[in-house]
């Protein structure tokens, strides 16, 4: 349970202040960051983890709003996860199959952005999506994608 809930808090590090909001505005925002699937399955893991109304998880959360690299919080918020998903063991099971729905990783230059020395690397299932996007007077230089499935 504690490896599921390191990768729920890594994963839904970035989107910790658009989760806590949770206006529309932010929900763009969001989409705009880490893209709308990114978007969208971190909302989904969120709701799962707050459908028991732990609301010692969103104080927590909303602390990392305000100081996103404070260790003690980002310790505090990974070991609150890990107590909903011990004590839930089918809210467990649901987060487990999100976490592995899909893998995506994107990198986008719009405007006159420059991408260069980009590496991704994934490992495991079939369902991945490698996308480098450049628009404008972009360019892209020194990119490498790798899946191992």
């Amino acid at each position: 349970m504690f490896e599921l809930a390191q990768q729920v808090a890594t994963f839904l590090g970035p989107s910790i202040p658009f989760l806590v909001i949770g206006s529309t505005k932010a929900a763009e925002k969001a989409g705009e960051l880490i893209g709308s699937e990114g978007w969208e399955k971190a909302k989904a893991i969120w709701g799962k983890l707050r459908s028991d109304d732990d609301d010692k998880l969103e104080e927590i959360a909303k602390d990392l709003v305000f100081e996103p690299e404070d260790i003690e919080a980002k310790q505090d918020f990974l070991n609150e996860i890990v107590k909903v998903i011990e004590n839930n063991p089918d809210i467990a099971t649901d987060i487990a199959s999100l976490m592995k729905s899909r893998v995506v990783q994107k990198v986008l230059a719009e405007q006159n952005s420059s991408i260069k020395g980009v590496r991704q690397n994934t490992t495991g299932g079939n369902n991945v999506s490698l996308e480098v996007i450049a628009r404008d007077n972009s360019n892209i230089e020194d990119v490498e994608q790798k899946h191992n499935a």
